[in-house]
């Protein structure tokens, strides 16, 4: 690859990456993209890691691209504040699935309950923002790309008497 096209696919993705940070800055006032605190090791590990439990059997399945992104939205979901997160997860289910039928909403619901369980007891600390997760599979390997954001959460606004 030529430097010029390393340099443009660089700068490419950079603006993506901006792009989705103030996207985010600007759904979730309360979240600040910074580069400050970033926790160490690679974020697609700690992916995996949390969705573990479901991962053998969501790739028997062939759905271990629905698991990734279901992880990812449990990892991100437990960065907001628990009145927020509890919002959130009803805008979700209401606008993705409306017509599923109260079972597999019940399953969904568990599995992203245990899945944001999961990643406040293995990565209390983490508060870097999910972006972007990619699942790919080739024959039995299993490779996850993540493009993330660590955030810094603004101080609660003052009480007004």
């Amino acid at each position: 690859m030529s430097h010029k096209r390393a340099k443009r696919l660089r700068a490419k993705s950079e603006e993506k990456v901006m792009s989705l940070v103030l996207g985010i800055e600007r759904d979730f006032p309360g979240i600040e993209v910074t580069d400050e605190n970033v926790p160490e090791g690679k974020l697609s590990a700690a992916l995996l890691e949390l969705i573990e439990p479901y991962r053998e059997q969501a790739a028997k399945g062939g759905r271990i691209t629905p698991m990734v992104l279901l992880g990812e939205l449990a990892w991100n979901l437990t960065l907001l504040q628990e009145e927020e997160r509890q919002r959130e997860i009803d805008e979700i289910f209401a606008k993705f699935f409306p017509d599923a039928d109260a079972e597999t909403v019940l399953d969904l619901r568990s599995i992203l309950a245990i899945l944001m369980l999961r990643k406040q007891l293995l990565f209390p600390d983490d508060r870097r923002l999910i972006l972007n997760a990619e699942a790919l599979v080739s024959g039995i390997k299993l490779q996850v790309g993540v493009t993330s954001a660590p955030i810094l959460d603004s101080p609660p606004n003052p009480k007004t008497p």
